[in-house]
Protein backbone atom coordinates (compact mmCIF):
# COMPACT_ATOMS: atom_id res chain seq x y z
CA UNK A 1 0.00 0.00 0.00
CA UNK A 2 0.82 3.81 -0.10
CA UNK A 3 1.59 4.45 3.60
CA UNK A 4 4.59 1.80 4.03
CA UNK A 5 7.23 5.37 3.68
CA UNK A 6 5.82 6.85 6.92
CA UNK A 7 7.62 6.95 9.93
CA UNK A 8 5.24 4.97 12.10
CA UNK A 9 4.85 1.73 9.65
CA UNK A 10 6.73 -0.94 10.20
CA UNK A 11 6.57 -4.54 9.70
CA UNK A 12 3.91 -6.80 11.43
CA UNK A 13 6.83 -8.16 14.43
CA UNK A 14 7.75 -4.12 14.94
CA UNK A 15 7.26 -2.65 17.22
CA UNK A 16 7.75 -5.24 19.55
CA UNK A 17 5.99 -5.89 22.80
CA UNK A 18 8.67 -7.78 25.52
CA UNK A 19 7.40 -9.29 28.47
CA UNK A 20 9.72 -10.63 31.17
CA UNK A 21 9.93 -13.80 33.26
CA UNK A 22 10.64 -12.33 36.05
CA UNK A 23 8.96 -9.06 36.02
CA UNK A 24 5.25 -7.88 35.34
CA UNK A 25 6.41 -4.70 33.19
CA UNK A 26 6.55 -4.47 29.40
CA UNK A 27 8.84 -2.59 27.44
CA UNK A 28 8.05 -1.36 24.47
CA UNK A 29 10.64 -1.90 21.75
CA UNK A 30 11.20 0.44 18.54
CA UNK A 31 13.48 1.12 16.22
CA UNK A 32 14.37 4.83 15.16
CA UNK A 33 16.16 5.46 11.77
CA UNK A 34 18.63 8.41 11.59
CA UNK A 35 16.47 9.93 9.22
CA UNK A 36 13.56 10.01 12.05
CA UNK A 37 15.52 10.82 14.70
CA UNK A 38 16.90 13.71 12.86
CA UNK A 39 13.16 15.11 12.59
CA UNK A 40 12.54 13.99 16.11
CA UNK A 41 15.06 16.27 17.45
CA UNK A 42 14.05 19.03 14.93
CA UNK A 43 10.47 18.74 16.08
CA UNK A 44 11.96 18.95 19.56
CA UNK A 45 14.29 21.89 19.25
CA UNK A 46 11.75 24.12 17.66
CA UNK A 47 8.98 23.56 19.65
CA UNK A 48 11.33 24.00 22.74
CA UNK A 49 12.09 27.82 20.94
CA UNK A 50 8.94 28.77 20.26
CA UNK A 51 7.43 27.91 23.35
CA UNK A 52 10.53 29.75 25.45
CA UNK A 53 10.36 32.49 23.05
CA UNK A 54 6.49 32.68 23.51
CA UNK A 55 7.21 32.74 27.63
CA UNK A 56 9.73 35.23 27.68
CA UNK A 57 7.06 37.80 25.35
CA UNK A 58 4.15 36.82 27.37
CA UNK A 59 6.11 37.45 30.74
CA UNK A 60 7.86 40.97 29.46
CA UNK A 61 4.41 41.92 28.62
CA UNK A 62 3.00 40.72 31.94
CA UNK A 63 5.63 43.12 33.95
CA UNK A 64 3.82 45.68 32.01
CA UNK A 65 0.78 45.25 34.27
CA UNK A 66 2.64 43.64 37.66
CA UNK A 67 4.68 46.58 39.14
CA UNK A 68 6.43 43.86 41.03
CA UNK A 69 8.37 40.69 39.19
CA UNK A 70 7.53 38.70 42.37
CA UNK A 71 3.99 39.45 42.02
CA UNK A 72 4.02 37.65 38.81
CA UNK A 73 6.82 34.82 40.20
CA UNK A 74 3.92 34.03 42.74
CA UNK A 75 0.99 34.39 40.36
CA UNK A 76 2.65 31.70 37.76
CA UNK A 77 3.52 29.60 40.72
CA UNK A 78 -0.78 29.28 41.52
CA UNK A 79 -1.49 28.76 38.26
CA UNK A 80 1.11 25.84 38.21
CA UNK A 81 -0.61 24.51 40.95
CA UNK A 82 -4.29 24.58 40.09
CA UNK A 83 -3.19 23.09 36.72
CA UNK A 84 -1.18 20.29 38.26
CA UNK A 85 -3.69 18.62 41.26
CA UNK A 86 -6.89 18.78 38.94
CA UNK A 87 -4.58 16.80 36.55
CA UNK A 88 -3.70 14.43 39.63
CA UNK A 89 -7.08 13.57 40.24
CA UNK A 90 -7.96 13.10 36.78
CA UNK A 91 -5.45 10.50 36.67
CA UNK A 92 -3.49 12.23 34.17
CA UNK A 93 -0.67 12.67 36.41
CA UNK A 94 0.87 11.30 38.76
CA UNK A 95 2.88 11.99 41.23
CA UNK A 96 4.08 11.55 45.24
CA UNK A 97 1.68 13.26 47.90
CA UNK A 98 2.79 16.30 49.56
CA UNK A 99 4.36 15.62 52.70
CA UNK A 100 6.71 17.41 55.09
CA UNK A 101 10.07 15.17 53.89
CA UNK A 102 9.56 15.37 50.60
CA UNK A 103 9.43 19.10 51.60
CA UNK A 104 12.91 19.21 53.30
CA UNK A 105 14.14 16.78 50.10
CA UNK A 106 13.10 19.32 47.67
CA UNK A 107 13.66 22.59 49.34
CA UNK A 108 16.71 23.20 48.33
CA UNK A 109 15.97 23.05 44.50
CA UNK A 110 12.97 24.82 44.77
CA UNK A 111 14.71 27.70 46.36
CA UNK A 112 16.95 27.57 43.26
CA UNK A 113 14.52 27.62 41.06
CA UNK A 114 12.48 30.33 42.80
CA UNK A 115 16.00 32.52 42.73
CA UNK A 116 16.87 31.73 39.42
CA UNK A 117 13.20 32.91 37.88
CA UNK A 118 13.18 35.88 40.26
CA UNK A 119 16.36 37.16 38.41
CA UNK A 120 14.81 36.46 35.28
CA UNK A 121 11.99 38.43 35.91
CA UNK A 122 14.07 41.13 36.87
CA UNK A 123 16.55 40.91 34.10
CA UNK A 124 13.81 40.96 31.64
CA UNK A 125 12.65 44.56 32.87
CA UNK A 126 15.89 46.19 32.02
CA UNK A 127 16.92 44.22 29.04
CA UNK A 128 15.75 44.13 25.48
CA UNK A 129 14.31 40.55 24.50
CA UNK A 130 16.73 39.06 22.19
CA UNK A 131 19.68 39.78 24.71
CA UNK A 132 17.44 38.36 27.40
CA UNK A 133 17.07 34.93 25.82
CA UNK A 134 20.93 34.76 24.89
CA UNK A 135 21.51 35.64 28.04
CA UNK A 136 19.26 33.13 30.08
CA UNK A 137 20.35 30.22 27.67
CA UNK A 138 23.86 30.65 27.94
CA UNK A 139 24.26 31.21 31.55
CA UNK A 140 23.98 27.63 32.18
CA UNK A 141 27.22 27.16 30.30
CA UNK A 142 29.07 29.41 32.72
Amino acid sequence: SSWHHLPWHRSAKSPQLHQSKHTRTSQLSYTVTPCEAHTILSVWCTADAVVATSMSIINRLALLVFPLPTVLLLLQMTATVAILYPLLWARVLTFKPWSFSRFQQLLGISFFYTANTAFALFGLRGMNLPMYTAVKRLTPMV
